[in-house]
């Protein structure tokens, strides 16, 4: 049976406290928590815990990072996959006639995909003229 994710807004601990009180089992170290006690209970909430702590650093970390580049003027985040040239030219393909979805699936994206990138190409045409 595949485990699902808790949701972002549940932190380990919780997630942890919700698996004890539904029954679930969580395994550790290949041994599985099925017998209760509080042993068990003090090795689920250290082990949640820890990975809290390393969750909220990792965080710390990231946001440090991105802080820097920002200080150094580098760009932040993931590069865009299309540039203005590329919308240009689906913009220019649509406008002499090319049926949407056909842009859409040549050039590899969703149709709602494109015409987010038409509506970004619409307003960077905009702001330069």
């Amino acid at each position: 049976m595949r485990r699902r994710r808790a949701p972002p807004h549940i932190g380990y601990l919780s997630a942890a406290e919700l698996n004890k009180w539904t029954g679930h089992t969580i395994k550790l170290l290949a041994a599985e928590t099925s017998e209760p006690g509080p042993g068990t209970d003090m090795a689920v909430a250290l082990l949640a815990m820890f990975a809290q702590m390393e969750r909220i650093y990792r965080l710390e970390r990231a946001a440090g990072a991105r802080a820097a580049r920002e200080a150094r003027g580098l760009p932040t985040g993931r590069p865009a996959k299309r540039n203005a040239t590329t919308r240009a030219g689906a913009a220019q393909r649509i406008k002499d006639g090319a049926i949407p979805e056909q842009v859409a699936a040549e050039l590899g994206v969703s149709r709602s995909t494109l015409y987010r990138e038409l509506r970004k190409h619409r307003e960077s045409t905009s702001h330069e003229g």
